[in-house]
């Protein structure tokens, strides 16, 4: 009895410690195994993944660093030579020409020169006028455009903000464009010799009302159908002569006006026109009274 009792326990013992457990690892088909194994091989995969995708950004982040605006200037520059040809014009005289400046030592030309330095002095003024008045106006659409509105409260029939703002940019490019010009203009005039800076000062001390506006400083008016009426010049840098522009339409306009009346004929001359052509048609009714009209006649 002891002895069957001992071998019982053994395989008792047996059965559950080796038995039972090759029967459940069996069941189980090493299935912790392989998720264990496909989520390391998922989380290596990432891990790799974003090690590389860190890599790069971090490379691109440093490659960012280096982007300069004057690089890709000079890469532009080095593919298309010819946008940085600045070209500058230099005065060519001519034969046995020793001047080559602007002088003001010949008698006949002081006037004319002081002529030209009161009139570019003017312009200059006028065009510091013109342009303070644009951001002025550029300043008050603007902050209406930030506040949501689309049109002028005070021109609720006219273009909206954002093409009167892009006419003031403009109008403001024209002005700084004849500005530089007229500035180059003076500075030629004293390095001849000419006195600029009394004209200079007496520009400076005149208001706004006694400078004339020029056409650079003319904005396109658009009405509300979308129709815009041009400026007074459609040149990229504004006429240098504009001026003088009122006084040579003026001039031309009267000038085809006497034309016109010089070759209207006045009334006398057309009413003796009229009485000889009617003597003609009579003479010419009495010498065919007498003929038969071809028409009529009977040709048999």
């Amino acid at each position: 009895y002891l002895l069957s009792l001992a071998a019982g326990n053994a395989h008792s013992v047996r059965y559950f410690a080796v038995d039972l457990q090759n029967a459940i690892q069996t069941m189980e088909a090493n299935v912790y195994e392989r998720v264990a194994e496909y989520l390391m091989l998922i989380a290596r995969t990432e891990l790799l993944t974003c090690t590389a995708t860190q890599t790069s950004f971090g490379r691109i982040k440093e490659q960012a660093h280096q982007l300069s605006r004057d690089y890709n200037i000079q890469c532009v520059y080095l593919f298309y030579p010819v946008l940085k040809q600045h070209i500058t014009y230099d005065f060519e005289p001519c034969d046995n020409d020793t001047i080559d400046k602007i002088t003001a030592e010949h008698v006949s030309a002081v006037e004319t020169l002081r002529k030209e330095a009161k009139r570019w002095a003017t312009r200059i003024a006028r065009e510091n006028n013109n342009i303070r008045e644009s951001f002025r106006k550029l300043q008050v659409f603007q902050a209406l455009r930030d506040s949501g509105q689309k049109n002028d409260p005070n021109d609720a029939n006219g273009p909206d903000l954002e093409t009167k703002i892009d006419e003031l940019r403009q109008s403001i490019r024209r002005s700084e464009t004849a500005k530089v010009k007229a500035e180059a203009r003076i500075e030629y005039l004293r390095a001849g010799g000419v006195n600029v800076d009394e004209w200079m000062q007496e520009v400076d001390n005149l208001s706004v009302q006694d400078l004339p506006r020029s056409a650079s400083s003319m904005s396109v008016h658009t009405d509300a159908s979308g129709t815009g009426e041009p400026p007074g010049s459609d040149s990229m840098y504004d006429s240098d002569f504009n001026d003088a522009s009122s006084d040579m339409v003026g001039g031309v306009e009267n000038r085809e006006r006497s034309e016109e009346e010089n070759e209207r004929p006045d009334s006398a001359e057309v009413d003796g026109e009229w009485a000889m052509l009617e003597q003609e048609r009579q003479r010419i009714e009495q010498l065919t009274a007498g003929w038969d009209d071809p028409t009529q006649v009977d040709w048999g």
